[in-house]
């Protein structure tokens, strides 16, 4: 299946499962767009996050107003960012981590890179210049493209931090974590809360986000899959 057929199956479940959430998509972002995005943060996206943004430049934010988003880009990310919001997240981190390098003189959050360091997907960081925001909330979550990823890694695989625990790995690629929670919403695993509204997971019950990872609460990617 392709970036593009991956897409289709995706929007088809919001029609039918969140309606609200593709009124809520903004329209694709051009190739100058992109490139600029890619200059700022000196980077080369993938090519599926390419292909994802000129599917949709993020979602509108007045259509997650709540604390983790509306509808499916709720479930997934809070919400989707747009370009410009990526950018400017991203920059801000970089100032907040400039601080911190000089403040924190035992480096901390910044350690150097160590042998152990073999057996984690994710770098021990409080943040790297490497992970490209894609998904906000309005608490310290985020969402990111992991650009720079530890052995047991794969570059361009989908993390969560909060920047005050370690980061979660969610998905090998953005690729896999769509076609996941695509394939959780269309078997039923996945279902609205009849007095909130919000997605919980059948399989886990209420009150729990970890569903929507693609593998468990383990950052060295050794964790079976959630829904093995």
């Amino acid at each position: 299946m392709n970036t593009n057929e991956l897409w289709d199956g995706f929007e088809a479940v919001m029609r039918r499962c969140s309606p609200n959430d593709v009124d809520a998509m903004r329209p694709p972002a051009t190739d100058e767009q992109i490139a600029a995005a890619e200059k700022a943060m000196k980077v080369r996206f993938p090519a599926q996050l390419r292909a994802a943004y000129r599917r949709h430049d993020g979602v509108n934010r007045e259509f997650a107003p709540g604390r983790y988003g509306s509808g499916l880009f709720g479930t997934m990310c809070g919400w989707w960012c747009s370009l410009a919001d990526m950018v400017a997240n991203w920059e801000m981190k970089i100032s907040v981590m400039e601080g911190a390098k000089v403040d924190d003189h035992d480096f901390g959050s910044f350690p150097f890179p160590a042998p152990w360091w073999d057996n984690l997907a994710i770098r021990p960081e409080w943040w790297n210049k490497k992970w490209i925001p894609i998904g906000l909330t309005n608490t310290s979550t985020s969402y990111y493209l992991d650009l720079m990823p530890c052995a047991k890694g794969t570059k361009g695989q989908i993390i969560k931090d909060s920047g005050m625990i370690e980061a979660i790995l969610i998905a090998p690629s953005l690729n896999a974590w769509i076609e996941f929670v695509t394939q959780s919403f269309e078997s039923g695993r996945f279902t609205a809360d009849p007095e909130t509204g919000e997605w919980i997971d059948t399989l886990w019950g209420p009150h729990t986000r970890k569903s929507y990872s693609y593998y468990g609460l383990n950052s060295s990617g050794a964790a079976p899959h959630a829904y093995d």
